[in-house]
């Protein structure tokens, strides 16, 4: 990812409750002593904290690439699972085609997995939720199975996070992800 403008950032694994709404609350793990309020549940994704570091760095910066892997934990069948998320993010609204960051965001995505030898993956549609642009986004694939997703973060959420510009931003299961790269190919 690197090699196609990334750069790594290595976030907390946690998050504040004002980053989710009251309902999602309950999904999440409470940490019993937290030293804040900003880090007293665990991350369920790695997409809150790349839009905050989306968020710093248009202080400085029209554009921005980042990726992360780390642990997000959920109350489910996997408590802790290893994700890897990327977002590219600019400042202006402007765009010469419809959907044009969710088609940058892809390019990039078919570049890691051709590095990685996976040559089978493709895009599905799905139902997805608020956060995601209508029609600008798809579930990752490979042969049957689930990777993740892609697409174009809302511009509707990013307003109400007071993130200007457009956004896309896929998040993959990495041990998944790991295990297919590491398959024998004839």
């Amino acid at each position: 990812l690197t090699g196609v403008g990334f750069s790594e950032v290595y976030n907390y694994s946690f998050i504040s409750g004002k980053d989710v709404s009251e309902n999602k609350k309950k999904e999440l793990i409470e940490i019993q002593n937290p030293i804040s309020e900003d880090f007293k549940y665990l991350r369920p994704e790695l997409t809150f904290n790349l839009l905050k570091n989306i968020k710093n760095n248009f202080r400085f910066f029209e554009k921005a690439k980042f990726f992360e892997i780390g642990k997000i934990f959920s109350h489910g069948k996997f408590l802790e699972r290893l994700n890897l998320a990327g977002i590219f993010a600019i400042k202006d609204n402007k765009e010469t085609m419809a959907g044009e960051r969710f088609f940058e965001m892809k390019g990039s995505l078919d570049i890691l997995f051709e590095k990685l030898g996976i040559s089978d993956c493709w895009y599905d549609s799905g139902v997805f939720n608020k956060w995601w642009h209508p029609g600008r986004v798809a579930c990752v694939r490979h042969n049957k199975d689930s990777l993740g997703i892609i697409g174009e973060i809302n511009p509707a959420m990013l307003a109400v996070l007071d993130i200007p510009g457009r956004a896309a931003m896929f998040n993959l299961d990495f041990e998944k992800l790991v295990k297919i790269a590491e398959e024998e190919r004839e």
